[in-house]
């Protein structure tokens, strides 16, 4: 799932998941000089176990409004943390096109090809391509768009034998 300014809004006046990851992987922090708010954000990534919690720290404004946008940069912090270690680690002869969750070329296709998906949405279901800065849309977009324009090519060959 793809945060929207609403879900960010909602996870930061109702929190759910509040306090330090256990052995952080990663860790972003954002701030306002404006009103004193800092959120600290931190994610443990291994191969059995995804956590992310955050802390909150005073807000001396009333309007509270520019509040969750520090979540959500806070939380992009921890994924670019997140994705350039993968990057640095990665050692696969593939393409990477999803540096935030180190998704191959080759994982996106089969995903696509598999469940005949969509939509971006689809894929990041799937295997999580572009569910972090997003800069991955447009190559998830041309992949699904090749694989549909090869399908109706090649559906609309089998009458002409």
């Amino acid at each position: 799932m793809i945060p929207t300014p609403e879900l960010i809004r909602e996870h930061f006046f109702k929190p759910r998941n509040v306090g330090d990851a256990c052995e952080p992987s990663f860790v972003g922090r954002s701030a306002s000089l404006k009103c004193g708010s800092t959120v600290r954000l931190s994610i443990h990534v291994d191969e059995a176990q995804h956590e992310a919690l955050t802390e909150y720290f005073g807000c001396r404004d009333a309007d509270k409004s520019h509040c969750p946008g520090l979540a959500g940069q806070a939380l992009l912090a921890a994924i670019r943390g997140y994705s350039d270690t993968v990057r640095q680690e990665w050692t696969g002869d593939e393409a990477l096109i999803c540096t935030c969750f180190c998704v191959s070329e080759r994982t996106i296709e089969q995903e696509i090809h598999q469940g005949e998906l969509q939509s971006i949405a689809e894929v990041t279901g799937r295997c999580n391509a572009g569910a972090g800065c997003r800069s991955c849309f447009p190559l998830i977009q041309d992949m699904i768009d090749d694989y549909w324009r090869e399908r109706s090519v090649g559906t609309s060959d089998v009458g002409t034998l």
